[in-house]
């Protein structure tokens, strides 16, 4: 789409996603023990209220924080879609989301609708915008006014370095 109209790609990356949730329901039972090195009295456990990377719940937690905030921004899911959102204006200003856990990529049509957003998503989030996506998920990403490239030659050269075979018969 973004190609097919012309418009611009970027993407946002959310630090520390989980623990930018919401904090976790007020009956949620989940405890863990202080990590080593902390000075917590011996039979210490500690109630979490928010969701921390490495448990299950983590993240459906901030996958819901953060469509909630979509949502109230007013964007759509596309074909019910976890992860395409789509936000128009009356003034014929487009967004359209690709969300994969913390990393977002974004296609618009509108500068200012744009910049209105990222202003209202990294106040509520603490992250960076890369204003020119040149990578999305280990994809190399090269557009121009009438192509869009995606390369991963990077992470095959890699996987032949470390595999040994970066100097083998290409055939």
């Amino acid at each position: 789409l973004a190609t097919h109209n012309k418009w611009k790609i970027h993407s946002f990356d959310i630090s520390q996603a989980f623990l930018q949730a919401h904090p976790l329901p007020s009956d949620s039972r989940l405890y863990v023990r202080p990590p080593p090195g902390d000075f917590a009295p011996p039979g210490t456990i500690w109630h979490l209220h928010k969701p921390l990377y490495g448990l299950a719940i983590a993240p459906r937690s901030w996958s819901d924080t953060l469509k909630h905030f979509l949502r109230g921004y007013g964007f759509t899911s596309v074909d019910s879609s976890e992860c395409f959102f789509k936000w128009t204006d009356n003034k014929g200003s487009h967004l359209h989301l690709i969300v994969h856990v913390d990393d977002i990529c974004v296609s618009h049509n509108s500068d200012s609708a744009l910049d209105s957003f990222r202003s209202a998503l990294l106040t509520r989030f603490q992250g960076t915008f890369e204003q020119n996506v040149t990578r999305y998920l280990g994809i190399d990403v090269y557009q121009s006014s009438h192509s869009l490239h995606l390369s991963q030659e990077h992470l095959a050269r890699d996987l032949l370095d470390r595999t040994d075979m970066a100097t083998c018969n290409p055939v």
